[in-house]
């Protein structure tokens, strides 16, 4: 019977498997019979390796498929396959492997083997040359995974699992730690590894002697756009029409309740999918959970002495540690002195290196480090020999530096940088006013009497604290326009709505547009509370701290502070228009760096000989040739109906051509008079 049963089903699987599936007990024999041809299988493998095994991977897929309906003999299978597959992977042809892994990877999802045993297994394997295997593993190991953490997350196992990426990751291959690392970072950027350990098998990365693998880790820490987007089946971001095109759709055909229904449900996910995918560009919570960040930057520093990659290699490194040392004001004093060899005009990627220098620098760097690295700016850039776009790079590096660590500007420096306010050159000229713009709020006293202008809000209190002092303040600086909780409910009628309602002021929390003009009374009169303005500053110190007192802010309120904040800088400050936007103002001090603040010129500059001629030449290559039809953009796209007719014969378009050719009035009177004869004969 089990004979007749083997023919029967022997060139069927899938019939069998359905089969089995809907009622196990009556087929279990079919099963046995399949699970004998499955060891017969394997020990002809044993005997002669090279003998054609067509039949082996379906049955592999089959008894994968089935073997969960007999849970006492699934295990048996599943031990078979895996001793099998980890003695002879590298015998096998590439069908077989792949229908070995996928087996393997079936009974992981029906519980029946371990994760943590398959994947030493997986990662072995990644060591064959068989590209299309290690692609398939690659995938699988971090879907495996994934199903993993679905429904909740194990801490001890995803710990375990962990602990096995470190120890592949730190050696080294050239195949297998890649793999590993990309898995991790595709897990940390999901959302499913977000955690410590996740954070510091990267950072271990960065110490390996692959290149490949160091900068790997390397882009994940410092620019994660320049990394492999992810390709997930269930990302369908790309395929969300946006809000344009649901109203273009909307407008062609009959307008019913049904469709607009339809088309605000649309919007509203088009709103929400935003929302999900709007990333802070200053979110870099991997760098705050390195383990002895200290440590980790001096060590990565002298990999960075002792580095003979690529300059491009040398630039992430740059990046990563100006970073770590503005976040957690660590002191590497040597970094400091080594971006300065790099700090020439002619230097490639200059300003990536000057935005490094602005972002290494915070208020716990000592003056004599930080004042040297201006000095070195301001002698190599801010010279006549220079020209007018190297010099104002140069004051904007400048001033970012400055904004950050105060102490690195002199007084002498200072008064010769505020000279070229009056320079010939407005690029030049906005750089210095934003330099000198800065120091009116940080210490006027640098300056010279008639570069400090008038006096800001609260100027009486604007000097710089010594290097090391501390100022501790009992109150939020600003806090005073918000509403107490005395207040009554009449002061909404003098133009501030109560903390509940300022949500509503700002929308989702962005960023807004500060005037760039005094002229718009807009920006100086939206934030100003005539009733604290005309409070004495005693007043307002008192108010502002019976109020940071009274209860938590929200970040709504915050943002009512800074608005109100550039308001009284815009106020006191008649003769410039962008004092605060130019001088950095408007920004957290947590906030970094920015590659158009170091680039930034007022003033576009003016295209020389070579830049014309090479527009013109792009102008050209659009144009096609002279009396020719512009090339399409696709070449292989389609014509249009007017380009076919033109290689058709006259005979097919005549009619076509006859009714679009305009009759004159002479025409039309001849043919209105025959057709007034013709109904009279008629009749």
């Amino acid at each position: 019977m089990a004979t007749r049963a083997d023919k029967r089903f022997s060139g069927n699987l899938p019939q069998l498997q359905n089969l089995i599936k809907r009622d196990p007990l009556t087929y279990e024999a079919e099963y046995e019979q399949q699970m004998r041809q499955f060891e017969s299988f394997v020990k002809i493998f044993a005997s002669n390796p090279n003998e054609d095994h067509s039949h082996f991977d379906s049955l592999i897929i089959f008894l994968a498929h089935v073997s969960y309906c007999y849970p006492n003999k699934a295990k048996e299978f599943s031990e078979q396959m895996f001793e099998f597959l980890k003695t002879r992977y590298s015998d096998l042809s590439s069908g077989t492997r792949q229908a070995l892994c996928k087996g393997l990877m079936l009974l992981h999802k029906r519980a029946i083997i371990d994760a943590e045993k398959l994947l030493p297994l997986f990662f072995e394997m990644l060591k064959s040359p068989d590209k299309h295997i290690r692609t398939l593993l690659s995938t699988q190991i971090v879907s495996m995974i994934k199903a993993i953490n679905a429904k909740h997350k194990n801490q001890k196992t995803n710990s375990r699992i962990q602990n096995l990426f470190l120890d592949v990751v730190k050696q080294g291959h050239s195949v297998v730690s890649v793999v590993a690392l990309e898995a991790v970072i595709h897990l940390y950027k999901k959302n499913i590894w977000r955690d410590q350990k996740a954070v510091n098998i990267v950072a271990d990365a960065c110490f390996t002697d692959l290149p490949k693998l160091v900068v790997l880790a390397l882009r994940f820490f410092t620019s994660s756009d320049d990394s492999k987007k992810d390709n997930d089946d269930d990302d369908s971001d790309n395929e969300m029409k946006t809000a344009k095109e649901l109203a273009t759709a909307h407008r062609v055909g009959k307008k019913t309740n049904k469709r607009q229904k339809r088309m605000d449900r649309g919007l509203r996910q088009i709103k929400k999918n935003a929302k999900k995918q709007k990333k802070d560009p200053f979110d870099f919570s991997a760098l705050h959970m390195i383990y002895d960040s200290q440590g980790f930057t001096e060590k990565l520093y002298k990999k960075l002495e002792k580095c003979s990659e690529q300059f491009e290699t040398k630039l992430l490194y740059m990046d990563l540690l100006s970073r770590l040392i503005g976040i957690h004001k660590l002191l590497v004093l040597n970094f400091y002195p080594y971006v300065q060899r790099f700090l020439q005009p002619h230097q490639r990627e200059v300003t990536k290196i000057l935005l490094y220098a602005a972002q290494s620098a915070h208020e716990m760097v000592p003056p004599d480090a930080s004042q040297a690295l201006v000095k070195t700016i301001a002698d190599n850039f801010i010279a006549e020999r220079n020209s007018t776009e190297v010099i104002a790079v140069g004051m904007n590096s400048i001033r970012e530096i400055c904004a950050r660590c105060p102490f690195a500007m002199t007084s002498d420096l200072i008064q010769d940088l505020a000279q070229y306010r009056k320079y010939r050159n407005k690029n030049v000229m906005s750089a210095a006013k934003s330099l000198v713009q800065l120091y009116r709020h940080i210490d006027p006293n640098m300056l010279r009497r008639r570069d400090r202008g008038r006096p800001a809000v609260g100027a009486e209190d604007l000097k710089l604290a010594e290097f090391g002092e501390v100022r501790a303040a009992n109150y939020i600086e600003g806090a005073e326009v918000l509403p107490s909780d005395e207040d009554d409910v009449e002061d909404d009628a003098d133009g501030w709505e109560s903390a509940s309602n300022a949500s509503d002021d700002s929308g989702d929390g962005e960023w807004v547009d500060v005037p760039k003009s005094d002229d718009e009374a807009e920006g100086t009169t939206g934030y100003i509370n005539p009733e604290v303005e005309a409070l004495s500053p005693e007043a307002k110190k008192e108010k502002a701290a019976a109020v940071s007192s009274a209860r938590f802010f929200s970040q709504k309120e915050f943002d009512i502070i800074r608005k109100k904040k550039i308001a009284d800088i815009m106020g006191t400050n008649k003769g410039s228009k962008r004092s605060a936007v130019e001088a950095g103002l408007d920004k957290e001090p947590g906030q970094f760096v920015s590659l158009s603040d170091i680039e930034r010129l007022s003033k576009r500059p003016k295209e020389t000989r070579a830049d014309k001629i090479a527009g013109s030449r792009v102008a050209r290559e659009d144009r096609g040739a002279f009396g020719k039809p512009k090339p399409k953009m696709n070449p292989h796209a389609s014509t249009t109906n007017k380009q076919k007719a033109r290689g058709k014969n006259f005979m097919m378009i005549r009619q076509k051509v006859r009714g679009k050719q305009k009759r004159s009035f002479r025409d039309k009177q001849i043919s209105f008079r025959n057709a007034l004869v013709k109904q009279l004969k008629s009749k």
